[in-house]
């Protein structure tokens, strides 16, 4: 049987932080599971990949409304759907604000449809870019 493994879901692109403070923000998440023994996938590097690749060389920073919704949908489709799949993530720890994250959302529903556990992560025990926690 697979290891428990999780991933952190959370808005990149939504709610009132920009795309790098929400990245830092997930990335930071990560390195403190990963620090606690926590077995978690990071898709980060993929994520960054997929986006570069998607548009072009673009990173992403100044899209219009349609062009963001249909960069979202493609990474959903071709990079978390598939990792989810996989049938190898056991659980998904949600960020604070990942409501407003239409991948986050997609990935929640898939989720809850399948075997995969999901765990709110309270804003709380979110490291800030210094790895420091707020609250």
């Amino acid at each position: 049987m697979p290891p428990q493994i999780c991933t952190v879901v959370g808005p990149f692109t939504s709610g009132t932080r920009t795309l790098e403070e929400n990245g830092e923000r997930i990335r930071q998440m990560i390195a403190w599971l990963k620090k606690k023994h926590v077995p978690t996938f990071n898709y980060l590097p993929l994520r960054k990949r997929a986006v570069m690749i998607l548009l072009g060389g673009r990173d992403g920073g100044s899209l219009s409304h349609d062009e963001e919704r249909e960069l979202q949908g493609k990474l959903f489709d071709g990079l978390y759907a598939p990792i989810l799949r996989s049938g190898l993530i056991r659980e998904l720890r949600l960020m604070p604000g990942s409501d407003a994250s239409v991948n986050a959302r997609r990935m929640r529903q898939y989720a809850q449809a399948g075997s995969i556990a999901l765990r709110l992560i309270p804003e709380e025990a979110v490291p800030n870019t210094q790895g420091v926690f707020y609250g």
